[in-house]
């Protein structure tokens, strides 16, 4: 780490440290190893390593996870014995850790309050951080990802002597990352950084002046493609020309392209020729053709994004159309684009153009996120901004999304993104490098936009003023397509919903932000003294409304939150949904608390004719920044009113066409209440907001049958009322042969779930199904409670027989959980909610399934009750006209999680005995695709699923 001469320097010695523990709370877990590295100039100097015993035993995952025992740590000095000595060893030398807190937090705990014992006095520079600064789009910042992007041996993971080793040389290479950047970019993020991280940011500005391009970017070589980088568009300069009349296309030459020989077996190595596919491919490309909806069921193994992608490309080249293609997950919105694009670029003959697009939200203002740090910033609010300096100079796409670094938090992230504020347009001075505008531009000229459901019914929403008009549309996922409808076109109200109005007009946390803060800057800056005081006084008139708004909306919420019982016969909700103002003499939220009610509507509408009223006093006068000055209190003006307007709607629920209801969260520090509406049917506006404005939709998933018919998905989106003649219905099936690949089994013999114990008897099977696996475990909860409890019980028994145990909620995020699952071949993970579906784990990390609970929609969830009471209005049985068959969908969305390959096998095992005991459960077994064993006793299960072959090629 030689300093260029003449230049400052960094730290020349330092001290990487580690420590390993039985737990991740200092106040109850305790130290077991200790490990720290000396470095000078680039070179081990020396080492501390030493064992710890810290009075308990150390809990199986741990072991597991450290390799370190009780035998270990057996005889071991206690940590009041050692840490002396490693205070001594650490000395006035800087330290580098990573997570620097934690592993300080467990020395202060050690040290017991006595100063001469506490570690950092010679400073302390955390990895963690200076990685997340310096490597925003490094997916994940943990040390083993870390090391293994810089190329760093590490022999030895959780270990404290190889971390501390490990981490001390990450900061080397931080370093060398840190001097390429150029002293503009370094100013920046200066102006952000902790005192710490400044400290480096400093010499590393003095090393750059004269030495490199100010806004010199990192060059990180063949490392870079580890790193996201989105798109916007692709193939922008391939133009698109309208056609006067529709042009077919050659399904001939586009089945060619999967043919045994073709473009695409040539370039995939592990291709199969699936008559599915070619079924499903040539069904949409005539659905485009002759303009006709299509609703198509391709099972697992079809290769669906292919299948609708090669005739849509096709199509929109021919006829110079744009398609979109519409996902439910941002995870596939962007495998699209960024995997299967770049693909069909290559292999396809014709040129096309391709956008992503995703809500403004996503994206990144730049005119805001320059104007942010000169502004009233909190020292804690800068360090979290610190992840996007270097990053929105890097960025070519502006989406958030390829930040991993940046914790994405409501009111920081909305000071900056392109949602957070009033938008200029083509007359904002960032309009040329605005990422927004970019992206709708590329979506406007591109054959073919890749979107999600969520953005696709905004833009219905709002009149098509996002996507702009189009006649043909791709919606994958569709099974989800009621229920994102649903929540589109609810109207919803909320406290923080009211704070983000308000703040952002004005806000006082230890120093003044929003823009009245700022308009009252240039006020008093300005030379017109006659107007200007005059707009000085409306805006400190506004700022006192602002205020008065503030308290009504959180007196409003409070007496809501107190008082939520009384709409809920006296019971008290911790957590849930309460519903509420539908049926007889129920109350409302809006006759419950009158009084504060329109207190809080009048105000906001007070704010509203405050904000009108100073835009126009503004527009008269001569400030620099007039016309953005406008514009803003505009959008602040529409914003205050619509918040009032929806205030009172969800309050009076007097709209008989919605259901109304409380989301209820209790936390340490109170409780929270927010407001919600959705209407009771989508199906009728379903007609009216899409299907009339397009030519042509085809509506795809895995799992859109029931008992062999479109009926229910049909009758639930509104497409039965469409002509019999505009509708095409197929399903195509799977290429998987289910019977011969897996073994479904019922476990009969337990008591019913709602039983008393019964998380027990799960975790007691789990644990027999589990520990002799020699593949993945993947066990489906429809519950987190039970969840908890099931992991709790499962952890310590199955780690001792070496499987690792991963849960949903304890320990990474579902992605970091999803990674770490398909690396280890024989681990176990418990998972709910999102894991049901989107899951995509081929080969022997998961070859069993068990899915403990039949995933019936949630009977007291007001959407699901009133769309029962709806049924049962017109003389039919809910249960069986929509609980089960929502019921089913999801089971076989869990159940397609086992098989993803022709060569995978496996077990699902389905540890609820409703489906044997109850007469829905024939009904619901029939909607698997292989036959189910009901086995009556333990003995039976483990004798049929013994039949699975344990033999099988990797994929």
């Amino acid at each position: 780490m030689t300093a260029a001469p003449g230049s400052a320097e960094y730290p020349r010695t330092f001290i990487g440290l580690d420590l390993e523990t039985t737990g991740v709370d200092s106040s109850i877990d305790r130290i077991i190893e200790i490990g720290a590295t000396r470095i000078t100039d680039g070179e081990v100097v020396d080492t501390f390593e030493a064992f710890v015993d810290p009075g308990i035993s150390i809990p199986p995952d741990v072991v597991y996870l450290t390799g370190i025992t009780d035998r270990d740590v057996s005889g071991a000095p206690r940590v009041e014995d050692v840490l002396p000595d490693l205070i001594r060893y650490l000395g006035d030398d800087p330290l580098v850790a990573h997570s620097a807190g934690f592993d300080l937090a467990f020395l202060a705990a050690a040290a017991k309050g006595d100063p001469d014992l506490l570690a950092g006095r010679g400073g302390v520079f955390d990895t963690l951080g200076i990685s997340r600064a310096l490597l925003p789009r490094l997916p994940s910042h943990r040390l083993a990802k870390l090391v293994e992007f810089f190329g760093i041996t590490h022999e030895h993971a959780h270990r404290a002597g190889d971390d501390a080793r490990a981490v001390a040389f990450l900061f080397i290479e931080l370093l060398g990352v840190l001097d390429q950047i150029g002293s503009a970019i370094v100013g920046r993020m200066l102006r952000l950084a902790s005192p710490e991280i400044a400290k480096l940011l400093e010499v590393a500005k003095e090393r750059s002046e004269g030495r490199l391009d100010p806004f010199a970017l990192p060059d990180h070589g063949e490392r870079a493609g580890e790193l996201l980088r989105y798109d916007n568009a692709r193939r922008v300069e391939t133009p698109r020309f309208p056609t006067e009349e529709k042009m077919d296309i050659d399904l001939d030459a586009l089945e060619g392209l999967f043919e045994e020989g073709g473009a695409i077996s040539q370039r995939l190595s592990d291709y199969e020729v699936r008559r599915e596919q070619l079924q499903m491919m040539r069904a949409v490309g005539d659905a485009l053709v002759a303009g006709v909806h299509l609703v198509i069921e391709a099972g697992t193994g079809v290769g669906k994004s292919l299948a609708y992608l090669v005739p849509s490309i096709a199509f929109a080249v021919a006829n110079g159309e744009r398609v979109i293609v519409s996902t439910n997950t941002k995870n596939l919105q962007e495998q699209l684009f960024m995997k299967d694009m770049p693909f069909l670029e290559e292999t396809m003959a014709d040129e096309f153009s391709a956008a992503l697009l995703k809500g403004r939200g996503n994206y990144i203002c730049v005119e805001r996120w320059r104007g942010i740090a000169q502004r009233g910033l909190s020292p804690s609010e800068r360090a979290e901004l610190l992840p996007l300096a270097l990053w929105e100079e890097e960025t070519t796409s502006g989406d958030i999304s390829e930040n991993a670094a940046f914790r994405r938090r409501g009111y920081l992230w909305s000071r900056v993104s392109s949602d957070g504020g009033p938008c200029l347009g083509q007359r904002c001075p960032s309009s040329d490098r605005c990422y927004l505008l970019n992206a709708r531009r590329a979506a406007q000229s591109a054959h073919v936009v890749i979107v999600n459901h969520s953005l696709l019914f905004s833009d219905t929403e709002a009149g098509n003023r996002i996507l702009g008009e189009y006649s043909y549309l791709v919606c994958d996922e569709a099974h989800n397509i009621e229920q994102i409808a649903t929540e589109h076109l609810g109207r919803r109200a909320s406290i923080w919903r009211a704070r983000a109005v308000l703040d952002s007009l004005y806000r006082k946390d230890g120093v003044e932000s929003g823009d009245l803060a700022e308009l009252l800057e240039e006020a008093q800056a300005g030379d017109d003294a006659g107007i200007l005081s005059t707009v000085a006084v409306a805006a400190r008139r506004l700022v006192d409304d602002v205020s008065q708004a503030q308290a009504a909306s959180e007196a409003f919420f409070a007496a809501l939150s107190e008082r939520h019982e009384e709409l809920n016969d006296g019971r008290r909700v911790e957590f849930g949904k309460l519903r509420y103002g539908q049926r007889k003499d129920d109350e409302t939220a809006g006759t419950l608390l009158a009084g504060e009610l329109e207190e809080a509507v009048r105000m906001f509408k007070v704010v509203a004719g405050g904000s009108e009223a100073l835009s126009n006093l503004v527009a008269d006068t001569d400030l620099a920044r007039v016309d953005s000055i406008v514009q803003g209190l505009t959008f602040h003006t529409e914003r205050a009113r619509t918040f009032a307007r929806d205030l009172d709607y969800v309050a009076s629920a007097a709209d008989p066409e919605s259901v109304f209801w409380l989301e209820v969260r209790t936390y340490r520090e109170g409780r929270e209440c927010e407001m919600r509406s959705a209407p009771v049917s989508v199906s009728e506006l379903m007609g009216d907001f899409l299907y009339s404005r397009l030519d042509s939709i085809v509506m795809t998933s895995a799992t859109l049958t029931v008992d062999e018919s479109f009926g229910f998905f049909m009758e639930r989106v509104g497409l039965d009322r469409l002509p019999d003649w505009k509708v095409i219905e197929l399903d195509v099936g799977s290429p998987y042969d289910h019977d011969r690949q897996s073994i479904a089994a019922v476990a009969a013999w337990l008591p019913a779930p709602s039983s008393s114990g019964f998380n027990q008897v799960v975790a007691d099977l789990v644990v027999k199904l589990a520990a002799p696996a020699e593949g993945g475990t993947l066990v489906l909860f429809t519950a987190r409670s039970s969840l908890d409890a099931v992991f709790k019980a499962v952890r310590d028994p199955l780690t001792a027989r070496g499987k690792l145990v991963l849960g949903q909620g304890h320990g990474g995020g579902a992605s970091a959980l999803l990674d770490q699952f398909a690396k280890e071949i024989d681990s176990v993970l418990l998972a709910t909610s999102s894991f049901w579906e989107g899951v995509d784990v081929p080969g022997r990390s998961l070859e069993q399934l068990i899915i403990v609970k039949l995933p019936f929609p949630v009977p007291r969830d007001p959407v699901v009750e009133a769309h029962c009471e709806r049924y049962e209005m017109e003389g039919e049985r809910s249960f069986d006209r929509y609980m089960v068959p929502r019921t089913a969908i999801r089971l076989r969305q869990g159940f397609g999680r086992l098989i993803r390959s022709t060569t995978d096998t496996g077990v699902v095992v389905f540890l609820d005995s409703r489906l044997e005991t109850k007469r829905y459960g024939a009904r619901l077994l029939e909607q698997l695709p292989t036959p189910a064993f009901i086995a009556h006793s333990e003995e039976e299960l483990l004798r049929a699923i013994g039949a699975v072959p344990v033999e099988q090629a990797d994929s």
